[in-house]
């Protein structure tokens, strides 16, 4: 049957396609843009610690919802003066967790690669002003830059005392055969920089203790800003054209058999039998 009708077959399937390709060519093209967030900061610390890391991850999620939330949606429709509601913008943002990781990618739909890129940056920024980051982000910014600087500090002074120790030391070499008053004055002065030293070192080691214990675990970072592609997401015309095609082809062939089918045949005339001769 279906080789019967095949020239209304290839007629079905060629209008299919030439209809999909058409309503797709007339939808508006819609762009993406991703934008990466890092949960916790364990890229920043030298000695990882797997409970943070874990406590990153499950964190992720809270994240990932948060970014669909009704205050930080309207606070990005706000600062960006878009000509959309918070639903409408909603529609458009997807936000997941990279499984197995502490990165979070939220994805923005727009109509244009320009807003899709400045939509998911402002979404990323909310994000972090909305999360407990944001609120102690700055005492916290503040503390470590202090720490750093004590840090380097202690480092110089411990360098400073160890060279002074360093040349008193070789000044007690040479004077050997000096004065026993001048040698004793030299060993008081190394005993007075080593203690000193001493003092530096602890607290250097009780504040690199302390700087490492200020890690939080839901910190918040942009790690890759928002990038768009040129070429939309949406529509996708080549794969609908060819949807719409097999689409029209499987309907079309099934109505011909289903028809050809049910068509009644035409009932067969069996001739008489000539009756024989009696005897």
């Amino acid at each position: 049957i279906a080789l019967r009708m095949w020239r209304l077959l290839i007629l079905a399937t060629v209008a299919a396609a030439a209809l999909g390709y058409f309503v797709s060519i007339r939808q508006t093209p819609t762009y993406s843009a991703t934008a990466t967030l890092l949960v916790g900061e364990t890229m920043q610390s030298t000695e990882l610690d797997t409970r943070d890391i874990a406590t990153s991850q499950q964190l992720a999620l809270t994240y990932a919802g948060i970014a669909q939330l009704q205050p930080v949606l309207s606070d990005v429709v706000k600062r960006l003066d878009l000509d959309m509601d918070w639903q409408e913008l909603r529609d458009g943002v997807t936000a997941l967790p990279v499984k197995d990781t502490q990165f979070l990618e939220l994805t923005v739909e727009a109509n244009s690669p320009e807003n899709a890129q400045l939509i998911a940056d402002e979404l990323a920024n909310a994000v972090i002003r909305y999360s407990p980051t944001s609120r102690n982000g700055d005492d916290l910014d503040e503390n470590r830059a202090f720490s750093r600087r004590r840090l380097e500090r202690l480092q110089l002074n411990i360098a400073q005392g160890q060279e002074r120790v360093d040349k008193l030391e070789a000044l007690a070499l040479a004077s050997g055969a000096g004065s026993l008053e001048n040698t004793r004055e030299i060993q008081r002065e190394i005993d007075t920089v080593q203690g000193l030293i001493l003092g530096w070192e602890n607290n250097y080691a009780r504040l690199l203790e302390f700087t490492k214990g200020s890690s939080k675990p839901n910190y918040l970072t942009v790690v890759e800003p928002a990038q768009a592609g040129t070429a939309p997401v949406r529509p996708r015309i080549q794969l609908n054209t060819l949807i719409a095609g097999a689409l029209g082809f499987c309907l079309t062939l099934g109505l011909i058999v289903l028809l050809g089918v049910q068509k009644p045949t035409a009932p067969q005339v069996v001739p008489a039998l000539e009756p024989h001769g009696t005897t």
